[in-house]
């Protein structure tokens, strides 16, 4: 459990700043099973992040933990589920997509006209929409790196606040890269970075896909669900 005056630091952050590192959020035997769960040949549900894994019972099971869920609970609520799962890096995961974004992008059950949401599109065979950001404040991301990097390597820049504006046209969004200074997060072995869906981001391009990857966990709160949010099967 996370003690009162880190988990109100940690909630302050998130708020103020769209992301927040929790060091040690995993014990070391955790962090052993992360790692082993992808040491194993390729499997066919690893094969690319936009497929996902959350429905493989490994990486389920992990999603569920309290040293995960503790967390979200602390910025999203009680009722909180993880709805999807993904890998960046190699040998199972994605290649690493190293330009300024932010996350809009959230998978449904069908299409259908819905104010404030679209454009729509499939991904590896299911719906997503461009989602508003009402529905984005009810997300949260958590990255776990499967092995430790230095700072020097830091896997993720971020820009603090950003979160805040809602969502980004193109040209808004290039604007504040040029004119607001990047904070980059390096995420520990055992550590947890927590990341607000509309906080502008990007994957370090120094960073390398190969010695670092990083298992993605997205929740939501219920009220997703009513919009029609997919969960895996």
């Amino acid at each position: 459990m996370l003690s009162q005056t880190t988990a109100r630091a940690q909630r302050e952050q998130l708020q103020r700043d769209g992301f927040a590192i929790f060091h040690d959020a995993l014990g070391r035997e955790q962090s052993a099973q992360l790692s082993a769960a992808f040491e194993l040949p390729p499997q066919p549900q690893f094969a690319h992040a936009a497929a996902g894994i959350l429905a493989a019972p490994a990486i389920s099971r992990f999603a569920a933990a309290p040293s995960l869920t503790t967390i979200v609970r602390e910025f999203l609520g009680s009722d909180v589920f993880p709805f999807r799962a993904f890998l960046f890096g190699t040998p199972h995961g994605a290649i690493w997509n190293a330009d300024w974004h932010q996350d809009v992008s959230l998978p449904m059950c069908l299409l259908r006209e819905d104010p404030g949401w679209g454009p729509w599109l499939v991904k590896a065979g299911i719906v997503h929409a461009h989602a508003p950001a009402s529905a984005l404040d009810r997300v949260l991301s958590l990255r776990l790196p499967l092995r430790s990097v230095s700072h020097q390597r830091a896997q993720w820049r971020v820009l603090p606040g950003t979160h805040l504006l809602g969502v980004l046209d193109d040209s808004e969004l290039s604007r504040l890269v040029r004119e607001r200074p990047a904070v980059a997060c390096a995420i520990p072995e055992g550590g947890v970075l927590a990341l607000k869906p509309l906080l502008v981001h990007a994957a370090d391009e120094q960073a390398s896909p190969v010695s670092s990857p990083v298992l993605v966990i997205d929740y939501a709160t219920p009220a997703l669900l009513a919009k029609g949010l997919a969960l895996p099967s």
